[in-house]
């Protein structure tokens, strides 16, 4: 059973195989409840096996100890039998009798009794069992209601609404057939990287239904751009609907959308943005979660008017990319200087541990960093 579980964790984190997981996870409980139950049914069997044994003398049973005593004297005497010898033989023979009439009839019952619990119906594993159901396991609450998915209605109208996980009727036998967009083949043509189109090929979709839109447009890629606040932030400048993706040295994959429109320059220390419709998400994190996840801010958290930060270049500190109360980069590439919030769990709506990013709450390093300009 372990097994199994550990293959259906190791599938990949899209959303048709993460709902396949969800009823796997679900038909595995069915067969362990089940199993749980077939063995409780075997004890009874032995226990009332065990008792029709005893009744019938099959299995001598003596409880008090006087009578011990009585056969098993102090150690120095011969032990005597417990049918002793009787000094009248016609006794004997009639005592003998008895026991030899007696044994025969209910020996016939108890098998009797045997058969018919031999003959009990057999378990349907795979029928809906009658009595009710023990507490879910630990194994259901996989912190499934943290995932958001799109509906037909989303890819239809473009406007994204909230579907949890744990709305979904587990019993569907409804697959939503993947949209039809000719980004990959774009991808391919224009911008060859091998893993960033490895990486859209797998959570395209599942981005499609966060953001409402169809197209991206890479604006930076650190591969080919310096790894600085002025290099990325210069490229951000006056657009709207851009998207942060960060990969981590240990290969974690999370960021952050922004739906409003970034602002000019920053002449003074900082600025920042107001955004109600910001989130943050997490597509890759072996394991650490179901799937792909995000997370909206608040309505009441003042992150509305503080999403991200904005630095001007007279700053001396060379952080960037700061989004509020989740993450910040700090540069050179590669090293551990980058920061996750502990404050994330508190200004994001159903928000967990911020260490489910990375694994843990230290420093990170950030091996390859995008932005991505989404548009219909």
């Amino acid at each position: 059973m372990s097994d199994i579980k550990r293959l259906i964790n190791n599938l990949t984190s899209e959303y048709e195989v993460v709902k396949m997981r969800s009823i796997l996870y679900g038909l595995l409980e069915k067969i362990e409840i089940l199993t749980m139950k077939v063995d409780e049914k075997q004890n009874s069997k032995d226990i009332e096996n065990n008792q029709i044994e005893e009744s019938i003398g099959l299995k001598e049973k003596i409880d008090d100890k006087s009578k011990i005593d009585e056969y098993f004297p102090k150690t120095g005497y011969k032990r005597k039998s417990i049918h002793s010898k009787t000094s009248c033989p016609n006794e004997a023979m009639k005592e003998k009798k008895d026991t030899s009439e007696f044994s025969k009839i209910p020996n016939h019952q108890s098998q009797d009794k045997l058969t018919q619990l031999h003959e009990t119906k057999t378990i349907d594993p795979f029928a809906n069992p009658v009595t009710q159901q023990k507490p879910v396991s630990p194994l259901k609450q996989r912190r499934l209601r943290n995932l958001t998915f799109a509906s037909r209605d989303e890819l239809s109208s473009g406007v994204p609404t909230r579907v949890t996980i744990s709305s979904y009727t587990r019993n569907t036998n409804e697959l939503r057939q993947p949209t039809s967009f000719h980004l990959m083949e774009d991808i391919k043509l224009t911008y060859n990287d091998t893993f960033f189109t490895s990486l859209m090929t797998k959570h395209f979709q599942t981005l499609q239904y966060w953001t409402g839109f169809n197209h991206i447009q890479i604006i930076y890629d650190s591969n080919k751009n310096k790894f600085t606040r002025h290099s990325v932030q210069k490229r951000l400048y006056e657009k709207k609907n851009i998207m942060g993706l960060i990969i981590t040295d240990d290969d974690a994959v999370f960021g952050s959308f922004h739906h409003n429109t970034f602002p000019k320059k920053p002449k003074k220390a900082f600025v920042t943005v107001k955004d109600p419709d910001m989130f943050v998400f997490s597509l890759e994190n072996r394991n650490r979660l179901a799937g792909p996840t995000r997370w909206l801010i608040k309505q009441d958290s003042p992150g509305v008017d503080w999403s991200i930060s904005f630095y001007s270049d007279k700053e001396k500190d060379p952080s960037f990319y700061n989004v509020y109360q989740c993450f910040t980069l700090r540069p050179p590439l590669n090293q551990h200087n980058s920061s996750l919030n502990p404050e994330f769990k508190f200004e994001y709506e159903n928000a967990i541990d911020v260490s489910a990013f990375t694994g843990n709450k230290e420093n990170f390093a950030v091996k390859r960093l995008f932005f991505l300009q989404w548009y219909q």
